[in-house]
């Protein structure tokens, strides 16, 4: 992130783990975890040097109409339940 959007996160809580599986075989993990700042990715910093691996950012809500994967990350999004106090393991 922070070579993407010239921010340094600051990172809370494991909120899911997803494991990609495609043909049977098992993919690489995702982890998602919580922002602290989050205020601080509204203006991008200046130091992006991977800037060019984007290829746009997006800010969305949940009432807006996107699909956003992982399916069960999306479901929770739209529902304003990506807070808990358990990790949720997804699989896709």
């Amino acid at each position: 992130m922070q070579e993407e959007l010239g921010v340094e996160p600051s990172i809370g809580r494991l909120l899911y783990v997803n494991t990609y599986i495609e043909n049977g075989w098992k993919q690489p993990v995702e982890f998602f975890f919580e922002i602290l700042n989050p205020r601080d990715y509204l203006t991008l910093g200046a130091n992006r040097t991977h800037a060019h691996e984007l290829a746009s950012i997006e800010w969305v809500s949940p009432a807006d109409d996107v699909h956003i994967l992982p399916e069960g990350f999306a479901k929770d999004f739209k529902s304003g339940n990506l807070f808990s106090d358990t990790v949720r393991y997804l699989t896709t």
